[in-house]
């Protein structure tokens, strides 16, 4: 009876498993596109982020992009979930803010989030999110 007791336990502490969100993040500003002389500024990174904690990216040229994940949990599925919301905006000069995304719409993991911004006539910001479920 103490070995059932025991393996049951065992088996019990291994299905105890948290998940967090993992953002592989491509930030690319054009500048100087009315003119047909494109500068371009790239940052690509991976990040693990636990929900509602907000991520801060700024590229060397001034571009800062605050972005915000929140998970959807479902208690009515069981396993992982497959459901995201995703908060983001750009604060520009003179606390002017550009919203990238909302929290109204819901992604699905493992699909590519792109969205453009053009914050003047002669700039293009594009950003590309891909959402994937990271298991801890």
């Amino acid at each position: 009876m103490k070995n059932k007791i025991y393996y049951l336990l065992i088996v019990l502490i291994t299905f105890s498993v948290e998940a967090s969100i993992r953002l592989d993040i491509s930030v690319l500003h054009q500048r100087g596109v009315d003119k047909n002389l494109i500068l371009v500024s790239e940052l690509h990174t991976k990040e693990i982020e636990n929900e509602l904690e907000e991520l801060t990216l700024e590229m060397s040229n001034g571009v800062k992009l605050i972005i915000t994940p929140k998970l959807i949990v479902e208690h009515t599925n069981y396993g992982p979930n497959v459901l995201f919301q995703l908060s983001g905006f750009i604060p520009e000069k003179n606390d002017i803010t550009v919203e990238v995304f909302n929290f109204e719409k819901l992604y699905k993991l493992d699909k590519k989030i792109e969205k453009k911004i053009k914050p003047s006539k002669d700039q293009i910001i594009t950003i590309s999110i891909l959402p994937s479920l990271q298991i801890n």
